[in-house]
């Protein structure tokens, strides 16, 4: 069991705080990321950025949807109160970002099952939103439901984020049998859509559809399968069960891809900050 103890002494003294509501965002947003980093400290996966780390805590802790799309939500919304700060907004986001993360550190030290109370309120909050809907053609969505017998699946965008979108794609599967189809889709995997178009209903058909592997496979395991003498799915095995050792450099390499993925996908890397 993690101990979430201290994270709340520090959300309760945060929010006691008289600071500038923008740097209380700020500092609401390490709280989470520091949390974050804690819980999959002993995980054999790598994770690209925060977005990816979120969405690996919420299915091990098995968070109510509604939940993990209003940590999301606040992810997004940092960024974009870093860029252009905005007291009476930042006061309207920190109050509903800091019960999400209270509820968060609940239900992650055993005091609150899953059932996360406030739901209701984020479904509302996402309803009355009046979010957009994606027009690009290349999105990033995570999968929220599969629906084999009308072959669609509903999925969150992460941009806009909480965006939420019917996905056709019986076409891709021509020569596929039916019955396997639910198998090839995991709910809470990361997909891109390339190439999308949209029917008149408004459903999303892409031309290809790009299972985003970076957390979901452990390629350091699966190379090792390969070597010069043999081709063996032991190593696979041997390499997941061994204790993985936190070097030096594997560290240094870990910090230095953090830095190069914030860099590349930053829209403004002059306000770019690691503080």
């Amino acid at each position: 069991m993690i101990e979430t103890q201290p994270y709340i002494i520090e959300l309760e003294e945060l929010s006691a705080s008289h600071s500038d509501a923008v740097e209380k965002v700020q500092h609401l947003k390490k709280i989470l990321e520091r949390f974050s980093r804690e819980v999959t400290r002993d995980e054999a996966v790598q994770f690209s950025n925060f977005f990816s780390r979120l969405v690996f805590i919420s299915q091990k802790l098995k968070l109510p949807r509604q939940l993990e799309w209003q940590l999301q939500h606040f992810r997004v919304r940092e960024k974009e109160l870093r860029r252009n700060p905005d007291q009476q907004a930042a006061r309207q986001e920190y109050r509903s970002a800091e019960k999400a993360v209270e509820a968060l550190l609940l239900i992650a030290g055993g005091v609150s099952s899953p059932g996360y109370g406030a739901s209701a309120s984020v479904e509302s909050e996402a309803a009355s939103s009046g979010m957009p809907v994606p027009l690009s053609s290349t999105l990033r969505v995570q999968l929220l439901h599969c629906v084999p017998e009308r072959g669609e699946l509903l999925c969150s965008c992460e941009e806009p984020h909480g965006a939420e979108i019917l996905v056709r794609y019986t076409h891709l599967l021509r020569d596929v049998p039916g019955e396997e189809n639910s198998t090839l889709f995991r709910v809470g995997s990361q997909l891109n859509l390339i190439d999308c178009k949209t029917d008149r209903e408004g459903i999303f058909t892409p031309r290809f559809i790009v299972l985003e592997p970076d957390y979901l496979v452990d390629a350091s395991a699966l190379a090792e399968c390969f070597q010069e003498y043999a081709v063996t799915p032991f190593h696979f095995f041997r390499n997941k069960f061994t204790e993985k050792e936190n070097r030096s450099y594997l560290l240094l390499g870990n910090l230095a891809n953090f830095f190069l993925d914030e860099l590349v996908f930053t829209t403004d890397p002059e306000q770019l900050s690691f503080d």
